[in-house]
């Protein structure tokens, strides 16, 4: 457009010297005029047609709350009847409006339509001074039609350029907004690293290092490679390469800054991940041909990773290497230090790790217990004699049925007797736990 416009100014400018442009003047004061008239028609068509189109997408947006109306089924559908009844109040209310809209836009039209062929019918005015004109040239080289056409191009590609160019100030103001909010972003997932890793260090402190979370910013970078994989399919770029650009050493690498990088050229991109020259170029070259490429990459970004460590003989070994047990006494150990809600545990010595039982799981039910209420069902005695019980309920079946044996605490004669015919080893085993927290009471009658 900026060329042609340069081409025509330069036609135009020899029409200049010769004196033609000041003769025709009026007549091309007319002529650009007349262009603009007929923008300003094209520019309200346009109008209606966005107009017009508002129309479906809103009876489809309102529509799907009808529905949601008709499939209640619960004694209070009426309400929602009733709210289905204000959503056809609306959409009727709306479609009136939409309807005197397309109206007025149609009336508007028409009228300048109607200016349009008024024009027209003027437009004999510039006609018979472009003829005198040429009459007085007689067989000049110059046209002066020819100059009346320049002028309406001109001013037709004047327009656009304004088009353009306000378009482009529209896009970087847009531009600059998103790269704001990418910032914001950036900062956001930030923020929710440090709070998961805040928490998991509490975590850790509660439970007392036997069992450690740590979190790893940016660190699921496999599900990530998967993910580029994914987005890149169709481009010619391999696994390969976006594994090598992922696992650039100390570098959290995401979407953002390969798009970054994607955007200063394939150099970059050799610079920042050590890519060939010819795979640079091909990543540069495939994100670059459609900018809606790099915009949803910059949305993507490994998640966080959180990991479980559990000590077991000096080591520090992830959940994956653990055996079931140990496994299962991890995560009990992680909820044992969550907040303090009602917690509820069936049987978990079917699951849990014996040592970890009596080294881990009571310590923490022992402290636990003041701060939430714990009820666990089990048939391993050590669980609520060393974790100090406050309510032992020994049951038995009996013809079929449960029923309780004895209730209450570990100070009652009755209690101890039931723990002690169940746990391993008997009375002797109940009285070396019992000397070891410092609880012991001798058995006499209560």
């Amino acid at each position: 457009t900026e060329r042609r416009l340069r081409e025509i100014e330069h036609e135009i400018e020899i029409y200049r010297r010769e004196g033609l442009v000041e003769k025709l003047r009026e007549a091309i004061l007319l002529s650009q005029d007349e262009e603009r008239l007929k923008r300003m028609k094209s520019s309200v068509e346009q109008a209606f047609s966005l107009w017009s189109a508002s129309k479906e997408r809103l009876q489809s947006q309102l529509m799907q709350g009808l529905i949601l109306a008709g499939q209640a089924e619960s004694v209070n559908k009426a309400i929602l009847q009733k709210a289905a009844d204000e959503i056809t109040g609306l959409r009727d209310r709306l479609m009136g409006l939409v309807s005197e809209g397309e109206e007025h836009f149609r009336t508007a039209i028409s009228a300048l339509s109607a200016l349009a062929v008024r024009w027209g019918q003027e437009r004999q005015t510039v006609d018979e001074v472009i003829e005198r004109v040429k009459q007085e040239l007689g067989v000049h080289r110059l046209d002066p039609e020819r100059l009346d056409e320049l002028v309406r191009e001109q001013t037709r590609l004047r327009g656009r350029l304004q088009e353009v160019e306000a378009f482009e100030r529209d896009k970087e103001a847009k531009l600059r907004i998103r790269r704001g909010l990418l910032r914001q972003y950036r900062d956001i997932r930030h923020d929710i690293f440090e709070l998961r890793r805040s928490e998991a260090e509490e975590i850790t402190k509660k439970i007392g290092g036997s069992v450690k979370v740590r979190v790893d910013y940016k660190g699921q970078t496999e599900a990530f490679v998967d993910r580029l994989v994914s987005f890149f399919q169709g481009s010619g770029v391999d696994r390969k390469t976006l594994e090598g650009i992922c696992h650039r050493e100390g570098r959290n690498v995401d979407g953002q800054a390969i798009a970054e990088a994607a955007e200063k050229g394939a150099a970059e991109l050799e610079k920042q991940f050590g890519l060939t020259p010819a795979r640079a170029n091909q990543v540069a070259s495939w994100l670059n041909a459609q900018p809606e490429r790099l915009f949803e990459l910059q949305l993507l970004s490994p998640d966080d990773r959180v990991d479980i460590l559990m000590t077991v003989d000096g080591s520090d070994l992830p959940l994956e290497w653990l055996s079931g047990g140990q496994r299962a006494t991890a995560m009990l150990l992680l909820i044992l230090a969550q907040a303090d809600r009602l917690l509820i545990i069936d049987q978990p010595e079917d699951d849990l790790d014996n040592r970890f039982i009596y080294e881990d799981i009571v310590k923490i039910l022992r402290g636990a217990k003041a701060k939430r209420q714990i009820v666990v069902a089990t048939h391993n005695p050590n669980i609520p004699v060393l974790g100090d019980a406050e309510l032992i309920v020994a049951m038995d079946v009996r013809e079929g049925k449960a029923g309780i044996l004895a209730q209450g605490a570990v100070d009652l004669l009755e209690v101890r007797d039931a723990v002690k015919r169940i746990m391993e080893g008997g009375e002797d085993a109940f009285r070396r736990r019992a000397e070891k927290y410092g609880w012991y009471i001798e058995d006499r009658p209560t």
